[in-house]
């Protein structure tokens, strides 16, 4: 009797090794890109600052925005975001969407400086900064316009700067780019200490953000009410008093009685 041949392991000792070599590269998460530098130190004393205004529903006002070169060496190119995207009311806070007819918008043809490029529409606005020498700067005033149905609350502006120079380029964002979750792992250390890891954060550094205050129109009319009412009250009162002293005069006249003692007279003993 023919015994059947016997199983050869190769082919699947050849597929295993296979797969051991081919499915955990297909399998691995890639590496992120390494995070920008860190800003030179000491660190400048602030590439971006912004100004807002505080004003009604139904209104027009500016930000302000400057870029600043308070680097050692020249800035090639500079790109900057400005975006709406946070409303806050006591403290409660929700997020912005182009589809909101409430919000703030900016308008579509800013007027630029000489040398800058870009557009705003809607919540935001991409810029393209000309070179900046050391100490030199840039300024942009972007007209943003508030609707008549905005509700009173502050509307929240974030902001990303990329700078280029001939030795790195730094990437800069406000708190308003980060997840919450990945904002608190950056900020918080061991035993809740404070810090701010910007490899976790993957930038050179935060700037600052700003925000439009927005109140409501009746707020000037009360306290306007409220400052007349006071006045009022305040003159009926000086009134009431200065007639209550007129009329003792009066009733003091009529009775003979004086304040004074009648200097052409002297002083009775015991007030006879």
């Amino acid at each position: 009797m023919r015994q059947a041949p016997a199983h050869r392991p190769w082919p699947c000792l050849a597929l295993l090794l296979t797969l051991a070599v081919t499915v955990p590269g297909a399998l691995a998460v890639p590496v992120s890109a390494a995070s920008p530098p860190p800003l030179p130190s000491p660190e400048p004393a602030g590439l971006l600052a912004l100004s807002t205004e505080t004003t009604t529903p139904g209104t027009s006002v500016t930000v302000g925005l400057t870029v600043a070169n308070d680097l050692p060496s020249p800035i090639r190119n500079a790109s900057l975001q400005i975006a709406f995207y946070r409303f806050n009311v006591n403290g409660a806070t929700q997020g912005l969407a182009p589809g909101d007819a409430w919000a703030p918008t900016f308008d579509a043809t800013p007027s630029l400086p000489p040398g800058v490029q870009g557009n705003a529409a809607g919540l935001s606005g991409n810029f393209t900064l000309p070179s900046l020498t050391p100490g030199s700067e840039v300024h942009l005033a972007l007209a943003v316009s508030v609707p008549p149905a905005a509700p009173p609350g502050s509307y929240l502006l974030r902001d990303r700067l990329v700078v280029n120079t001939s030795q790195a380029e730094y990437l800069l964002a406000s708190r308003g780019y980060f997840p919450d979750a990945l904002w608190a792992r950056a900020t918080l250390g061991a035993n809740d200490t404070p810090q701010l890891n910007l490899s976790l954060l993957g930038v050179s550094g935060v700037i600052p953000e700003s925000a439009i205050g927005v109140e409501s129109p009746w707020v000037t009319p009360i306290l306007l009410t409220i400052l007349v009412s006071a006045l009022a009250i305040g003159a009926g009162v000086g009134v009431y008093l200065f007639r209550q002293r007129s009329r003792g005069r009066e009733a003091q006249s009529r009775t003979g009685a004086s304040g004074e003692p009648d200097r052409n007279h002297a002083p009775r003993a015991f007030g006879k």
